[in-house]
């Protein structure tokens, strides 16, 4: 996700990178509009994958849950590396509605695609099933 995100800027991202919404939807002028969705889906993705490699779904709701914390994480981390360290920023995004709105965002992603691969995974099950009850 952060290496797509990465290759994609060919400059400074800035704090921009904080508030990964205008990242995600591309409501920052420095992202190229073809490429705006293709993050989103990039980490829709991922967390789909993830999601469906668990064995209760349980687990994969809050593997996404906590992966949420882990990309905000990482995008200070990503800031303070483009940026030189400067906690001020991090007041700002929790502060301002912008930083709430990424948080909603990114949880919203994430477990929209730990429902998603739950689900299937859960009709894949009762499809085989099915499909074994037939053959027997």
């Amino acid at each position: 996700f952060f290496g797509f995100i990465c290759n994609v800027y060919e400059y400074d991202i800035g704090v921009s990178i904080l508030y990964l919404n205008q990242v995600l939807f591309m409501t920052s002028s420095n992202f190229p509009v073809s490429l705006s969705f293709l993050s989103s889906i990039i980490l829709f993705l991922i967390i789909f994958f993830m999601s469906y490699r668990e064995a209760f779904f349980e687990y994969a709701i809050r593997n996404s849950i906590w992966m949420t914390l882990l990309i905000i994480f990482q995008s200070w981390i990503w800031y303070w590396f483009t940026s030189g360290f400067d906690l001020v920023q991090i007041g700002i995004f929790f502060i301002s509605l912008e930083g709430y709105l990424t948080i909603l965002i990114i949880l919203g992603i994430n477990v929209v695609s730990a429902f998603t691969a739950s689900y299937i995974k859960i009709k894949l099950k009762q499809s085989l099933t099915k499909h074994k009850e037939i053959i027997l």
